[in-house]
């Protein structure tokens, strides 16, 4: 759910075999057709051909692209969850004279400090954050209970792998092998 006046989030683009962007499907809202008054939506596909409007959804799609990237992997996965959980853990698990404990310190540096900035400044209601996307509280709510969703845990890579956890690893690392494995 969307603030009066700005576009929805979301879409689909769909690519041919090098990876070039053939057409994007977005939900549109539109005036039902047998009940006056009412709005519903529905799925309106844009190809390179459609011109002004191709150049408009392509960058309503990479604003929901970089929403979703905003809020889902960097705010919540990489900071209230990998980093909360790091630290967590080795403060509580290890001592303070651990040398992994020593080791990771450095990497860990203002981690509190920066997720509770972004806890005041970016999450919690009537802050930035909320005011810089089309969100209303209701929209922003539902996108945060559903966060942990779309956070990918690696669950569905080691599914494919299994116990081969040097293919595993190759493919979270090396990019090329990811594209490739995607093309599958």
């Amino acid at each position: 759910e969307v603030r009066e006046g700005l576009e929805s989030y979301g879409g689909d683009a769909l690519f041919d075999d090098d990876w070039r962007v053939v057409a994007i499907v977005r939900q549109e809202r539109v005036p039902h057709p047998a009940i006056e008054g009412l709005v519903t939506t529905t799925a309106v596909s844009y190809t390179p051909s459609h011109g002004k409007s191709w150049a408009y959804v392509k960058f309503c799609f990479r604003s929901s692209l970089f929403s979703l990237v905003t809020l889902v992997d960097h705010l919540f996965a990489v900071h209230m969850q990998v980093g909360n959980a790091c630290v967590l853990a080795s403060r509580q698990y290890l001592g303070p004279d651990h040398p992994v404990r020593r080791f990771l310190a450095p990497f860990q540096f203002k981690t509190i400090s920066v997720n509770d900035n972004a806890r005041n400044n970016l999450i919690n209601p009537q802050s930035m954050g909320p005011r810089n996307f089309a969100f209303t509280d209701k929209g922003t709510d539902l996108a945060w209970s559903v966060a942990s969703e779309y956070t990918p845990s690696g669950a569905e890579l080691r599914a494919v792998f299994g116990d081969d956890q040097a293919s595993y690893l190759r493919l979270v690392l090396d990019y090329g092998a990811y594209v490739e494995f995607l093309k599958k």
